[in-house]
């Protein structure tokens, strides 16, 4: 039986643009459905525009729970939110927001806790090894803010642009002295590192570039992604094929799904 919709029904949100590819939704709604929750989640489409005028709606509603920040938003809704805490001010991102009892609203950024949690269930534990992230957007840069405290061995994060990248370095090197890290522009070599993620949007469309070259790669470097669909985007097809180790986009969303459920204080 569905649930019914009704006047005391809490409305939790994933705001992204486009909105197309948004998957939080279904899981959500099939948890509160389980939990026998008077909740729905729904997709919130917001152009970058729009962001701080939705920002200002969602704090005039009263039955709203939270909402998950996605792309390209992760970086504008910390400066919209009241309370930023201290991982996703080490991004410089928030990737989920919620209401506080007195009208104010705190931000969280839990996406590199679901990357490292689903590469170290699914592939190895990062301790000791060498990471390039591509990208430093909103999901690259708490990936790189949790790889760097995870007591990995090296870290070079890239980016077009690579002023926001340095700040990101900058801050990753504060909060961890003894961390080698270094930054690259467009186009990384991957050759010689453990891990390589690809934390950009490219690999949502067909005919999008690869971040990296995938022909060299060496050894056995893992490819992980953050796109989550399509699921086996073109750079993991590309990885796999040449006998690497893939990890999908899809994990960073199922391994921090319960820390999300227990942000918007709907589990223990």
């Amino acid at each position: 039986m569905k649930p019914v919709i009704s006047g005391t029904t809490k409305v939790f949100g994933v705001v992204a643009h486009p909105i197309d590819h948004v998957r939080v939704q279904f899981l959500f709604n099939e948890y509160f459905e389980k939990e026998g929750m008077d909740a729905v989640f729904i997709p919130v489409h917001v152009k970058p525009e729009n962001a701080a005028k939705a920002m200002e709606g969602f704090k005039a509603l009263s039955n709203f729970g939270g909402m998950v920040i996605t792309i390209p938003h992760k970086v504008t809704f910390m400066d919209l939110v009241d309370e930023v805490l201290p991982t996703a001010k080490l991004a410089g991102a928030t990737n989920i927001i919620r209401p506080e009892d007195d009208g104010t609203w705190t931000g969280n950024n839990l996406d590199g806790m679901g990357f490292v949690n689903g590469l170290a269930d699914q592939i190895f534990s990062p301790k000791g090894k060498s990471f390039l992230v591509v990208g430093t957007g909103g999901a690259g840069s708490a990936i790189a803010a949790t790889l760097a405290q995870s007591g990995i061995s090296r870290l070079t994060i890239s980016d077009l642009d690579t002023a926001r990248a340095e700040a990101l370095a900058e801050r990753l090197r504060g909060a961890v002295p003894d961390l080698p890290i270094s930054v690259e522009g467009a186009g990384p070599n991957p050759a010689g590192y453990d891990v390589v993620v690809n934390a950009t949007p490219l690999g949502m469309h067909e005919e999008d570039p690869m971040p990296i070259d995938p022909n060299l790669l060496e050894g056995d470097t893992v490819v992980a992604e953050v796109v989550q669909v399509p699921p086996v985007t073109r750079l993991l097809k590309e990885a796999e094929a040449r006998g690497h180790r893939t990890l999908q986009g899809g994990s960073m969303l199922d391994y921090q799904f319960i820390e999300m459920a227990r942000f918007f204080r709907t589990a223990e």
